[in-house]
């Protein structure tokens, strides 16, 4: 009986030293984290679909992240809900976003129901980014374009002020700088929570190129953020030359 019990108390250290299989649910969050597409087919018929990652993040997430639209259909069908969010508020429709799938955004909205409004179009996370958010600051322009065309606001603000074409300045993205821009109703002069504009934001950034686009498209020079600094201020203050001379050129 001791002999026995030595015995399995080693086989057991043995599995822990060189790695027991994990278990089907720790294998399936582990599959979400990676939005790794062949564990999760590998391992639907064996686990609790419905299943999160510590996130939140579910395997329809994951799905609209990488763009499979028959895994999206097989979740469904086994009951994963388009409602649900992680628990940083993201939704299927952002991480269809986040893998920049138009055709996965483009599909999800023909499954969208107007009574339980599944897609969530303009639903912000928990730092109040929205799906148009993320596509503008990660430069995701044909994105973007889809959900302006199917009625997201691309001027909702996040929860520190910022728009989505603050975003946009801020990480470079100039073909989303362009799209918004041309939109027909321009929100040019909102002001985040430390008083600055798009305006502002490109100065900051150094961006000479954006600072003539929005002053082309009407920017107002004379707004002063917190600190009671105009975009010119900003330029003269970092002796910026370049854009010294757009904004003086734009009065």
């Amino acid at each position: 009986m001791i002999r026995c019990l030595v015995l399995g108390c080693m086989l057991l250290v043995a599995l822990v030293a060189h790695g027991a299989p994990a278990a089907p649910e720790l294998q399936w969050t582990r599959a979400i984290d990676r939005d790794d597409a062949t564990s999760l087919w590998a391992l639907m018929p064996t686990v609790e679909i419905t299943i999160g990652n510590e996130k939140g993040k579910t395997a329809l997430m994951a799905a609209a992240k990488l763009g499979d639209r028959k895994m999206l259909d097989a979740l469904i069908h086994r009951g994963a809900a388009l409602q649900r969010r992680s628990k940083t508020g993201g939704t299927v429709l952002m991480y269809a976003v986040l893998g920049n799938n138009i055709e996965m955004v483009r599909y999800l909205f023909t499954l969208d129901d107007v009574e339980q409004s599944t897609t969530m179009i303009d639903a912000q996370s928990t730092n109040g980014w929205t799906a148009a958010m993320i596509a503008a600051a990660k430069g995701f322009d044909q994105v973007l374009g889809l959900l302006v065309e199917q009625n997201a606001d691309p001027w909702l603000a996040d929860g520190y002020g910022w728009s989505p074409l603050m975003r946009a300045i801020d990480n470079r993205h100039r073909n989303v700088v362009r799209y918004l821009l041309g939109l027909p109703d321009v929100s040019l002069n909102k002001q985040n929570e430390n008083g600055s504009t798009a305006l502002h934001v490109a100065v900051l950034t150094g961006d000479v190129e954006s600072v003539r686009l929005l002053l082309k498209r009407g920017a107002d020079q004379m707004i002063r953020d917190k600190a009671n600094r105009s975009a010119l201020d900003i330029a003269t203050e970092m002796k910026l030359t370049g854009l010294i001379a757009a904004l003086s050129e734009g009065k």
